[in-house]
């Protein structure tokens, strides 16, 4: 088995992680009978940043592989179900384990979607089942990877498709954004919104760049172009800038690449996220996603039993618990769960990267 080093992609991931862990804890005060405010946009700009990760990290292992020989799609497959399913199950075990206890209307519902892979549909009609609505990312992402590798392997000119399809689904959402009647979005702007396969594209995009060592590189590794991707993540990231919501996730997607080829590949990064409290943090970054949702709801069936003060100690206390029990808990799933299986998937790897967790 070879093995690479893209140092820094647990350092992306442990940023996405937290982002989306403490919008949810801003959206879900209402859980603790307290006035919901005004968010950030970045929680929902994390699972972005993390679509785009996926597209990069796989399409740069999947291309390694073939220049080895030729992609083993069964080991492909093999690999994801071995990371994705077993954490994906348990917890969705769990969850509905809770919708008996405290929604139990809820059921059966869309629970089908859920258990092949389809949790994105239920956001499009918005019939959702409760502690599960985040899923809809991780469908996303399976289903993107259900023929992926089959392109990698037989396309010639894979960066030209893969280029094409980006432009093709960004210039339909903006024709259906120019076309969107005040209100709620059409039932295909709803799917576009809830399938971005494009943000993935982009991550894959930028894999195709570095493997080919395309000119472009010499302009992404630019200090002013480090700069203003970072400068960008972070004006987004506290609401001081906004992006048109046609574009907004693609542009993030870009920005993200774009930080992601520095910090992985270029020794003269203005900013490295190569440390041991990325490691930790990205190793089980996808247990955070995973389980968070659960964390808040059986925290709160906690605090509608106590008396707070006031609700500012009420809040710090939320900022305080909700990721400390959330990153507890992915990290006894990555020891006694997700470890085991990550074990029996080196035996299905032809290239690995030494940073791999998610994927």
């Amino acid at each position: 088995m070879e093995s690479i080093h893209l140092k820094g992609l647990n350092g992306v991931r442990a940023i996405a992680a937290f982002g989306v862990v403490l919008f949810h804890v801003r959206t879900c005060y209402g859980y603790f009978e307290l006035p919901v405010p005004s968010v950030f946009e970045f929680g929902t700009f994390c699972v972005t940043i993390f679509f785009t990760l996926s597209g990069f990290l796989i399409t740069y292992l999947l291309l390694n592989e073939k220049e080895t020989g030729s992609i083993s799609v069964k080991k492909f497959y093999a690999r994801r179900i071995l990371r994705i399913w077993p954490l994906y199950y348990s917890y969705m075990a769990l969850a509905v384990l809770s919708i008996l206890l405290f929604d139990r209307h809820a059921l059966p519902g869309s629970i089908g979607y859920y258990i092949f892979f389809a949790p994105n549909i239920p956001m499009v009609f918005d019939t959702t089942l409760p502690y599960l609505i985040h899923y809809w990312s991780l469908g996303v992402e399976e289903q993107f990877y259900i023929f992926y590798p089959l392109i990698v392997k037989r396309s010639k000119h894979l960066g030209r498709t893969i280029g094409i399809f980006s432009l093709l689904i960004i210039g339909v959402r903006i024709f259906l954004f120019a076309i969107k009647p005040e209100g709620e979005p059409t039932l295909a702007l709803s799917f576009l919104l809830f399938n971005r396969f494009d943000c993935i594209a982009i991550g894959c995009l930028g894999a195709i760049a570095y493997f080919q060592k395309t000119k472009i590189m010499n302009v992404i590794y630019s200090k002013s172009v480090q700069l203003i991707s970072w400068t960008a993540i972070v004006l987004f990231a506290f609401g001081m800038y906004t992006i048109p919501t046609a574009i907004s996730h693609q542009v993030i997607s870009i920005f993200t690449i774009i930080i992601i080829l520095n910090v992985s590949t270029n020794t003269a990064t203005i900013i490295s996220l190569e440390n041991k409290f990325f490691d930790f943090f990205g190793r089980i970054s996808y247990g955070m996603y995973v389980i968070h949702p659960l964390v808040i709801i059986y925290l709160s069936k906690i605090y509608a039993k106590i008396i707070f003060p006031s609700d500012k100690l009420k809040i710090a206390s939320l900022y305080v618990l909700i990721p400390s029990l959330t990153v507890l808990s992915a990290y006894l799933s990555y020891e006694l769960l997700e470890k085991r299986f990550i074990r029996m998937k080196k035996q299905y790897t032809i290239v690995s990267n030494s940073a791999e967790v998610r994927n």
